[in-house]
Parts: structure tokens; C-alpha cells; sequence
């Protein structure tokens, strides 16, 4: 049918690299079945490869307003959020993630780093640590968490250095 001829012509454009006229098909596609979230997520993973946070970020919100449980769109709309250098909205996004699904490494990950860049240390490493329940093994994790306690030696290290100049 016509909308499956514009997803094929979507993967297409996408696979030449041409985004912005993939974007474009989306848009039509969207107007089509503005009820679908897939598309939604799509259109934000495309504005994502563009470098265009905001549209991204918009599009993963309306794909979480279409069906409030899909996953991977929470869980992007909280990496939006996390590379925005909103901590805040990104931990609340991961936590929404990890109450649809609490076996999802990247959410927890996610979360710590939310956490961790709001100054909330002992909650960032207790994240990590809850992750690794689900998988003791992962390089992942025993990565994030080694970055984590690294920079927060080093910060008490600063920190010790300023007190002694009388900063």
C-alpha cells in the first residue's frame, strides 16, 4: 500500500544518506497516521542523526503521548534529555524506563549518569549497583562505574586542594 511504499522510500533515502528528504516522507507519514508512535520514534532517530536535538526530543514526547508504555521511546526521550544537560528530566525519563521495564541496562546507566551529573553520587553508583544485578558481568557497567568513583575522587581532590588555598 501507499504508506508501506513511503516507509521503503523512507529506508531509501535513509540508507543514501539523505535525511533531510527522509524526514520529509516521514512528516507525510505521520500526517497520515498521526496515531502511529513508531513513526514518531523514527522521525526523532532521524533528527538525531541530523544533530537536531530538538525536534528529536519533540517527536519522542509525541510518541510517548500516543502510547505512555513504549520503551525505547522513553528511554530516548531521556537520552534527549541527558545530552541537553538536563539531569533532572533525563533521571525522571530513565525512571519512567526502568518502571516499564526494570532488566534494561542502558536505563539504569542512563539514570546513574543523570544522577551523577546532578551531584547526587551515592544514588548515581546505587543505580549502577542495581544494574548489575541483572548483569554481574557486564563491561558496561563495570565502566560506568569505574568513570563514576574516578570522577568523584578526583572532584574530592579539588575540592581538598581549594579548602587548603582558602578558596
Amino acid at each position: 500500500d501507499n504508506w508501506q511504499a513511503r516507509n521503503d522510500l523512507v529506508d531509501t533515502l535513509e540508507q543514501a544518506g539523505l535525511l533531510q528528504e527522509a524526514v520529509e516522507q516521514l512528516h507525510r507519514m505521520v500526517e497520515q497516521q498521526p496515531e502511529f508512535p513508531d513513526s514518531h520514534v523514527r522521525l526523532g532517530d532521524l533528527y538525531v542523526k541530523m544533530g537536531q536535538d530538538e525536534p528529536a526530543l519533540r517527536a519522542y514526547l509525541r510518541a510517548v503521548e500516543i502510547h505512555p508504555g513504549l520503551l525505547e521511546a522513553n528511554v530516548k526521550a531521556g537520552t534527549q534529555y541527558l545530552r541537553a544537560g538536563n539531569y533532572v528530566d533525563a533521571a525522571s525519563w530513565f525512571s519512567r524506563s526502568i518502571e516499564i521495564n526494570d532488566r534494561l541496562l542502558t536505563a539504569y546507566v542512563g539514570l546513574s549518569v543523570a544522577q551523577h551529573e546532578s551531584g547526587q553520587e551515592a544514588e548515581a553508583l546505587s543505580s549502577l549497583d542495581l544494574a548489575s544485578s541483572i548483569e554481574p558481568n557486564s563491561t558496561l557497567l563495570y565502566s560506568e562505574m569505574a568513570r563514576l568513583q574516578l570522577k568523584s575522587a578526583v572532584q574530592r581532590e579539588a575540592e581538598k586542594y581549594l579548602e587548603l588555598d582558602g578558596v
